[in-house]
Parts: structure tokens; C-alpha cells; sequence
């Protein structure tokens, strides 16, 4: 295994890089945001509740990213969601859901 050496900045830009290019459609609704893969799916990889700001992650996500870059990403998908919805996110949970490990979409 190769290890490469980056700054803080060029790590949250590849984080971003790979979110951005999950091409995410954000679905509004009165309680929530909702990132999709597709504008009709029925669980979301990350969810914002506008009541409280939190920052809900699927932890198949979560995994995923981890894996790839072998670090952990809180952090990284909170400013990522804050960056796209233009808001300030206070906390990230990571939620399983056992139908695929996605968030449910409640329109």
C-alpha cells in the first residue's frame, strides 16, 4: 500500500470530490433535506432535520467512505452539507436502517 501525504485542505476537497460526484438531487421538504441518488428513491444516503440542523448519515455511506479514503468522515460530510444547502449543521449521527442502510424519504 501506497501512502500519500495531504493537508487538511486537499482532503476536504477530495471528500468533497466524491460526494459532488454522487450527483445528489437535495429533496426540500417542510421537516427535512434529503440527498438522493435519484429523484425518486425511497431512502437517502444523508438527511438534514430542519428543526434541529442535525446531520443524519446512512452508515452504508459512511462505510463506504471510510473505505475509501480509510479515515473517519464525520466531519468532512458536515461541511459538505453545510457547503451545498448553505446552512450551519451542529451534529452528525450515522442511523442503519435494515432495508439497504439508507434513510427513509418521508415527503
Amino acid at each position: 500500500m501506497v501512502k500519500i501525504k495531504i493537508n487538511e485542505n486537499k482532503f476536504r476537497n477530495a471528500v468533497f470530490m466524491f460526494l459532488s460526484n454522487q450527483n445528489y438531487t437535495v429533496l426540500e421538504t417542510p421537516n427535512n433535506f434529503y440527498f438522493l441518488k435519484n429523484e425518486d428513491d425511497e431512502y437517502s444516503d444523508i438527511n438534514v432535520i430542519k428543526e434541529h440542523m442535525i446531520c443524519v448519515v446512512s452508515e452504508d455511506l459512511l462505510n463506504e467512505l471510510e473505505l475509501f479514503f480509510n479515515y473517519q468522515l464525520h466531519y468532512y460530510i458536515e461541511l459538505y452539507v453545510e457547503s451545498v444547502l448553505g446552512i450551519d449543521v451542529e451534529v452528525t449521527q450515522t442511523i442503519y436502517n435494515q432495508n439497504r442502510g439508507y434513510l427513509k424519504v418521508r415527503k
